[in-house]
Parts: structure tokens; sequence; C-alpha cells
């Protein structure tokens, strides 16, 4: 029996999900898959799942729930269901890299002198404000 490694299949997690090596909500099976990754630019996932009656799946295949695919993390910003070109009812997803979830947070100032990249990313969650109106920010140019 061949073991297939969980790097090799997609699983979608909860939006509050912190530990990621296991099979999360469910292992999920698109018809279509793709990532694309755009040096500099974009790093996005679209995702085509069927809707079979009675599959729960589909059902956590949602705004803001995460996708592990290929041993990265998405996170869901669009979902809709459509037909196919055949008839068949399907899901559509589109998800950002959860590095993106980083972009629409002011970083206060951080020196980084010295320090392994490994270090100021583990740190950084210290100087990322949640409470921070970025159209405030905007207005009055910080």
């Amino acid at each position: 029996m061949a073991v297939v490694k969980q790097r090799a299949y997609i699983t979608i997690h909860d939006k509050s999900t912190q530990n990621f090596s296991n099979n999360g909500l469910a292992i999920l099976q698109p018809t279509v898959c793709r990532i694309t990754e755009v040096l500099n630019g974009t790093y996005e996932l679209y995702l085509e799942h069927p809707i079979i009656e009675n599959d729960p799946r589909v059902n956590h295949i949602k705004v803001d729930n995460i996708i592990k695919a290929d041993g990265q993390l998405f996170r869901i910003r669009e979902a809709n269901r459509k037909l196919s070109q055949n008839g068949d009812k399907i899901l559509t997803a589109k998800a950002l890299h959860i590095w993106y979830d980083l972009a629409d947070r002011y970083i206060s100032e951080y020196n980084i002198d010295a320090w392994a990249p490994y270090w100021f990313i583990e740190n950084m969650a210290y100087h990322v404000s949640a409470e921070v109106d970025l159209e405030y920010m905007r207005l009055y140019n910080f």
C-alpha cells in the first residue's frame, strides 16, 4: 500500500486554526486547483469543487477559512456557486496566501539589526496593531 504524504492532498481548516499538521475540517477533492505565484507579485489559489448531494465538504469552503495546498496556506477571500459547462453544480473559491493577512495592518517601527529572519517573523506579531484604522492613517498621512 502506498503512503500519501500530506503535502500531496488539499485540506481545509477553520479560520481560527493554529495547528495545520492534521487534516483539518476535511480533505478536499477539487476538479481544479491552480496556484499562481508571481515573483514580487501575487500568490493566490483558485479552486473548483463539485457540489455533491449530502457531501459536507462544500459547507466548509467559505470566506475566511484556510486551504492548505502544496504545503502552503491560503485564506479564502471569495466563494461562489455556479454551473459548469456540462450542467454540474460547482463551488469556486479564490484565496490569497496567508501572508497577505498582514497587508492591511499597520506595523509599528521595528528594529531588526542582527536578527535572523526567523526571529523577525516570530516577534513581529507583537508590533502589528489590529486596532489601527487604516483610512484614518491615509487621511492624516501616517
